[in-house]
Formats: structure tokens, sequence, C-alpha cells
């Protein structure tokens, strides 16, 4: 699991890409409003919005690592997503890409520091 744009976690496996949000982008939240999600088999670019988050604390843009096809949303995040508090970085993952080529781990930890700069 790498940690991505501050607030992000992603879990690659193979061109799989599992997307979801850190414990501690979560801490200081009570209550979430409401989620957008990409929606299944849209396109994604990488490092763009594809999606939001709506807190007590404010938004909190939902990017995706690479780009591809989302091909799974969670279906139980999507219709209560107060789930993102109990657990996010198991459970209560966002969503998941699949990468329009393979992806190299440890290319996609150098991009990701290099954005985060």
């Amino acid at each position: 699991m790498i940690q991505y744009m501050n607030n992000l976690w992603a879990e690659i496996d193979g061109t799989t890409i599992t997307v979801g949000l850190l414990e501690e982008a979560v801490s200081d939240i009570s209550q979430i409003k409401r989620i957008e999600l990409p929606e299944d088999e849209a396109s994604v670019e990488a490092h763009e919005v594809c999606g939001e988050l709506y807190t007590d604390q404010g938004p909190i843009n939902l990017y995706c690592p690479v780009a591809g096809e989302v091909r799974e949303i969670n279906a139980a995040v999507n219709d209560d997503p107060s789930l993102i508090l109990e657990d996010p970085q198991g459970e209560a993952w966002l969503f998941k890409v699949e990468a329009d080529e393979e992806v190299d781990v440890d290319e996609l930890i150098q991009e990701i520091r290099d954005l985060d700069e």
C-alpha cells in the first residue's frame, strides 16, 4: 500500500489499482455528508480529480494514481459514506481501476513523490 496525494492510499495488484482514504485523512472528520465516486467503467486520468468527499471539515478531492478504467466502486461506501470513518484502509476502500498499462511500482512511487513535493 502506498500513500498518494497526502490523503489517499493505493494498492497495486498487477494492473488493478485499489484506491482509498488514509486513516490520517479522516481522523478529524466527524461527519461525511456525501461522496461522489467515479462511475463504473468511466475513464480516469492519472493525478486528475475523479471524485469528491464532502465532510464537516470541507471537501476532499479524490484522485487516481494511474490512467485507466474504473472496474468497481465500493457500493457499500457509495450507499453509506460514513463507513469510511470506521475502516478507511480496509473494508471502506473507494474504487478499483484497471490501468491502461502495466504498473511499475517503483516508477509510480517516484512519480507520486515528485507530485507531493
